[in-house]
Parts: C-alpha cells; sequence; structure tokens
C-alpha cells in the first residue's frame, strides 16, 4: 500500500489512507 507512505506528507491530501 504506496498510500500509507503518501500519508506522511499528503496527510490531508490522502487522510483516507491513514
Amino acid at each position: 500500500m504506496p498510500g500509507y507512505l503518501a500519508t506522511g506528507r499528503s496527510t490531508r491530501l490522502a487522510p483516507r489512507f491513514m
């Protein structure tokens, strides 16, 4: 899941991956 990596710097863009 590459989404959890994006949440680190894009938490507001992908809060669903948290």
